[in-house]
């Protein structure tokens, strides 16, 4: 199975070059197909995407992974809710600013109670097994999606 990790790394670099076209593709193809069953849905993509633009947060430099995430975003209407990098501090001069998994995230993001939260093993390392080393969990969008509204004319 190839590592859909954007930052990800070989020591040829050879099966993991095209690793962020491939990551970026597979979940353009997953927010169409969602879109496709359920038009009006709304739904959170998290992650720890380890890719860097100027434009976000306190990143000195764009990569290509950067420009990938940059132009997925714009693309599909994204926004970045989290507005201060989160880490633990593995360098001097670092300070700790994490969110806590499970409980913080509803602090941050607007989910309503009957969402759950979810992971896609393709992409995410965490297995559900309560470990908190993890911080990628993607959320899927509540369901049934709200009814669109009906059109002009129209009698439901």
């Amino acid at each position: 199975m190839t590592n859909l990790n954007p930052a990800s790394e070989s020591p040829s670099g050879e099966e993991t070059k095209n690793a962020p076209s491939k990551f970026f593709y597979y979940l353009t193809s997953k927010v169409e197909h969602i879109l496709s069953l359920y038009p009006f849905a709304k739904f959170f993509i998290l992650g720890d995407f380890n890719v860097h633009h100027q434009l976000w947060l306190t990143s000195p430099f764009t990569d290509h992974p950067g420009e990938l995430a940059s132009n997925f975003t714009i693309l599909h209407d994204l926004q970045q809710l989290v507005q201060h990098p989160t880490r633990i501090p593995d360098r001097l001069g670092d300070k700790p600013n994490m969110i806590p998994q499970r409980e913080g995230a509803s602090g941050i993001l607007p989910l309503p109670e009957e969402s759950d939260v979810e992971t896609d093993p393709e992409t995410s390392g965490y297995d559900g097994s309560g470990d908190e080393g993890d911080d990628s969990m993607p959320v899927p969008p509540p369901f049934p999606p709200p009814m669109p509204p009906p059109l002009p004319g129209k009698k439901n």
